[in-house]
């Protein structure tokens, strides 16, 4: 994965809100669910041992991340899974398709300290564009 992410100050309490930059549009969509992860739980500490496939089809970028970035948690939701390794490919210019292998495991409340329950992805003030040869994102998680 080559993207990085940074967490913003700004917000309200119940909202944490994060930056994210990568060279291709998988990888950026990547480092986003990584972030996701990353403000629940210390993401080293979840091993790639279970996977799980999503597919997400959408009418224009932002829906793509929006709904991309939902699936991952309701996948923490409904099955108490959390994940630290992402594989995504968008197979099909110019639609808004992806196709991602989640790897991750159960919750273990033992090891995974989960510091926050993010219980949404929100479209306050999100952003995901390409500018030069890099891709971006801003996105405003509900806590």
């Amino acid at each position: 994965m080559a993207g990085t992410y940074t967490f913003l100050e700004e917000g309200a309490q119940a909202d944490v809100a994060f930056t994210a930059e990568a060279d291709t549009l998988p990888a950026l969509l990547e480092t986003c669910a990584l972030a996701v992860f990353a403000v629940m739980t210390d993401t080293d500490l979840i091993k790639p041992v279970d996977s799980h496939t999503i597919t997400v089809q959408a009418d224009a970028l932002e829906d793509l991340l929006f709904d991309w970035l939902s699936e991952l948690i309701y996948l923490k939701d409904s099955e108490e899974f959390v994940a630290s390794r992402f594989r995504v490919r968008c197979p099909n210019k110019p639609s808004f398709h992806l196709q991602a292998l989640v790897q991750g495991e159960p919750i273990d409340r033992r090891r995974h300290q989960m510091s926050v329950d993010v219980k949404a992805i929100t479209y306050h003030e999100m952003d995901i564009h390409q500018d030069g040869d890099r891709w971006y994102a801003r996105v405003v998680l509900d806590v």
